[in-house]
């Protein structure tokens, strides 16, 4: 018996979609070619900060390179072990076979191969940049030695040089972060159902729907600012070890370039940051950068699907995986399809049987141009440029852009590379959410499932646009404005509380019709202000940089606005006195690392983290602690918020406790109590002594809060995700968790995710004036230079650091010169 498709869409009638990809005059297929020389001048300032100067990309990308190694060798270099598929190689099979794994997986994405394709059509700068950073980093592995690097990877068989090729295969896997990257244990899982079929046998293959991803940006533009020009806040979360974290740099092409910033660990140019006259920060965006495709297979072979009544075979690729400890190699056969490559996770429904197999299209699958986009994005010199050069080459892979320019104006657009759907799919698409409750919930949870039986499905391919199947960035949502934008997270549609944007498509995210988050209401609510808050943090006509660090580092809990003097409702001399005492008088509603008693608060809203919907219900669970469901799939919720969501009031909606909000609370708090104390945990012990996170062997407190629990806008927490930490190098160690959704340990809770590189920028009639900090320092390394924990210990007093943009600036700050050079 056949299963039923998620949407009718094999009826739709035959269309012109497009052709084939014109090439760029820009971007000559010239292959790899490198400069025979490079030279570039390194100096060191405070803390760290690598300010590169040359004459040329190649030798910038050479100076970047060398720089980095000095710092964080070892990060980069585990990965490009990863994008070979080497782990096994050298690391043998891992528990759960997770090295082969890895390496089927990244044979499946056949990221190598993709890399030396789209290299020599890449840009001609940014190819010569790449080859200059892989120079650079060879340079400083032949200097040092492999015995004698500093860090986890000294003597390691698997330290080698590295290649231009590596380089964009890495940056292929980073383009697909949001996308194929939360699939590879899914792809390596990936086998006909036959009897003689060979591969791995997983255990509990799961697949990550990627959410929750975090950052902030606030761009002000001259109506806030004291001057005529913008300022900026950065406050980008990502992880504090493994491989994406950031590094900061000043790259300097005299006459070309001149940018500040940081980049993720690996990449060329600067990701955020400024130069002369625009600056700029990301944050991650919900909309759908990829589909997944269900496919009816031939009733007589597994390996053949049915597209327009016509049958296709499956393309076949036979690998071999070299495994430590193994006297013969691991193979495995790979399927893919016109879609894309074949994966499974039966587990989470995504099964390979005889009647359908699954396939996912990445719109960023062959995106290496990206990092290129971020050098053009580097020499614009105000927002309308910045503009410009994404209407020119498109976005970014996973980001929301916002920037502010020495004008005074500001700028949003969501700049993600979002699959170009026809009208008719789409309208099936909305039909389809309307009648199917659970496909719903797996679209707003991140999963766009479309059925594989038309090609008509397939993304619209528009002539010369740099992104084949992607919508063009003419269509994107994107605002102008002298006062302010901003962006939490959530989707395009709220930038400024007095500003509703539109979308082309659905697959940008919610156009308002569920509640903000926590995190982008506290934004909003300190730019703005509001009945429970009281007056914004920021005063129109008077920010600066220091407005926006006070901002940040303000620390209030949004549900603590929303519900510290609800919680108790009248239980304060009950069994709950000493915890309503504690959450109404002893704790200040903050996350500063003197507030006291905000554990409790923590753990008392810890349980609803997963049963409060993004509609701002409570999700009710049977006798088995499961989430019921109604006949027709849907969860069966209660009302958790007596004034419910207005989307004419998204900033102050939803609020109020109802009855069941309020003995649900209640209950968690009675339980939040007994379990501090049966963890020795005082009820009213201050955050500093708590939260913290470990360099080397000292451990430093840290302040900010927990994002669905705390409502915190300075986002800190531990986050242990196999997508984006897939290191193999050693990583923090956490005692037993004696709470899953707050992670408290029975040392409290350890630090190793949130705010990154912190930065703001403000534009004074003397130019750029920036201060920053990267919370978890400039370097891997506790090597005597000072960059290993200063940055950290800095972030948990709020101490802010300048970061110098002027050759007079930079001398007064240098600690180390140098000149680097191939021979």
């Amino acid at each position: 018996m056949r299963r039923a498709t998620w949407l009718p869409i094999a009826a739709l009638s035959l269309g012109v979609i497009a052709g084939c990809n014109d090439d760029n005059d820009n971007n000559p297929s010239t292959g790899n070619t490198a400069a025979t020389s490079y030279e570039a001048d390194i100096t060191r300032t405070t803390h760290g900060t690598a300010h590169v100067r040359a004459e040329n990309y190649g030798s910038l990308g050479y100076g970047q390179g060398y720089a980095f190694a000095e710092d964080r060798f070892c990060t980069l270099m585990d990965q490009i072990v990863k994008v070979r598929s080497e782990r096994a190689k050298y690391l043998g099979p891992g528990e759960n076979n997770a090295n082969i794994a890895s390496d089927v997986a990244y044979k499946a994405l056949n990221v190598m191969e993709r890399a030396s394709n789209n290299l020599p059509e890449l840009n001609k700068n940014t190819r010569e940049m790449i080859t200059g950073y892989a120079a650079g980093f060879n340079a400083y592995l032949e200097k040092t030695g492999a015995a004698n690097l500093p860090g986890d990877c000294a003597g390691a068989d698997w330290v080698s040089p590295i290649t231009s090729q590596d380089l964009v295969a890495y940056y292929l896997d980073l383009a697909t972060l949001a996308g194929s990257r939360n699939f590879l244990p899914a792809f390596a899982n990936a086998k006909p159902p036959q009897a003689n079929a060979t591969g791995l046998a997983l255990d509990n293959v799961n697949v990550r729907i990627p959410q929750d991803y975090a950052s902030n940006g606030i761009a002000l533009g001259k109506e806030m600012t004291a001057g005529e020009g913008g300022a900026l806040l950065s406050n980008t979360h990502l992880p504090w070890e493994g491989e994406a974290i950031y590094h900061e740099v000043h790259l300097t092409i005299p006459g070309e370039l001149d940018v500040a910033g940081a980049s993720l660990s690996g990449g060329i140019g600067v990701q955020l940051g400024f130069n002369q006259n625009m600056a700029w920060t990301h944050t991650t965006s919900p909309s759908k950068q990829f589909i997944l495709y269900r496919l009816d297979l031939a009733e007589d072979d597994p390996t053949a699907y049915v597209v327009d009544g016509e049958k296709r075979s499956m393309t076949t690729r036979d690998i071999s995986i070299d495994v430590k400890g193994m006297e013969q190699p691991f193979t495995q056969t790979l399927y893919s399809s016109d879609f894309g490559p074949i994966l499974a996770a039966p587990s989470q429904g995504l099964g390979w049987d005889s009647d359908q197999a699954f396939a996912i299209y990445d719109v960023n699958i062959d995106n290496a141009e990206f990092l290129g986009t971020f050098l053009e994005m580097a020499k614009a010199q105000s927002v309308r440029e910045l503009r410009q050069v994404f209407l020119d080459r498109g976005g970014v892979p996973w980001n929301h852009t916002m920037a502010t320019d020495s004008n005074g104006e500001s700028f949003y657009a969501d700049t993600t590379f979002v699959p170009f759907l026809l009208p008719q799919v789409e309208s099936q698409l909305l039909q389809a959410l309307q009648s199917d409750p659970q496909l719903q919930q797996l679209f707003d949870a991140g999963l766009l499932l479309l059925d594989g039986k038309t090609d008509l499905a397939k993304p619209i391919v528009v002539p010369g646009f740099p992104v084949a199947g992607a919508i063009p960035f003419d269509r994107a949502p994107y605002t102008f404005r002298d006062d302010y934008v901003m962006n939490s997270n959530d989707s395009y549609w709220l930038p400024n509380a007095d500003e509703r944007l539109e979308a082309s498509t659905r697959l940008y995210g919610d156009p308002g019709t569920k509640p903000r988050s926590f995190r982008t209401r506290m934004g909003l609510t300190m730019l703005e202000g509001s009945n429970e808050f009281g007056s914004a943090l920021i005063t129109p006509g008077q920010a600066t940089k220091e407005s926006l660090q006070d901002l940040l580092f303000s620390n209030w809990s949004f549900t603590g606005l929303l519900w510290r003097d609800q919680i108790c409702d009248g239980s304060e001399t009950g069994d709950l006195g000493a915890a309503c005492n504690t959450i109404e008088t002893t704790w200040d509603g903050k996350l500063n690392l003197d507030s006291r008693g905000v554990a409790l608060f923590r753990e008392a809203l810890s349980p609803i983290k997963d049963l409060l919907t993004d509609d701002g219900e409570l999700i009710q669970l049977d006798g088995n602690g499961d989430p019921q469901r109604n006949p027709d799939g849907s969860l069966v919720t209660e009302a958790m918020f007596t004034t419910a969501y207005d989307p004419a009031d998204p900033v102050n909606t939803p609020s109020g406790l109802t009855n069941v909000g309020s003995q649900t609370l209640q209950n968690s708090l009675a339980q939040a109590a007994q379990k501090l104390g049966n963890a020795s945990l005082p009820l009213d012990a201050p955050l500093k002594t708590l939260q913290f996170t470990r360099k080397g062997d000292e451990t430093i407190p840290i302040h900010g809060g927990l994002q669905k629990i705390d409502g915190a806008y300075n986002k800190v927490e531990y986050r242990d995700d196999d997508n984006l930490f897939t290191s193999t190098l050693p990583a923090l160690d956490r005692k037993p968790v004696l709470n899953e959704p707050s992670n408290l340990t029975e040392e409290g809770y350890l630090i190793n995710y949130g705010a990154s590189y912190v930065m703001t920028v403000e534009y004074t009639e003397e130019g750029p004036s920036a201060e920053a900090l990267l919370t978890y320092s400039q370097s891997n390394n506790a090597d005597g230079r000072g960059f290993f924990k200063d940055q950290t210990e800095l972030y948990s007093k709020k101490t802010w650091r300048s970061v110098p943009f002027t050759a007079e600036a930079i001398a007064r700050e240098a600690v180390e010169e140098k000149t680097v050079s191939s021979p």
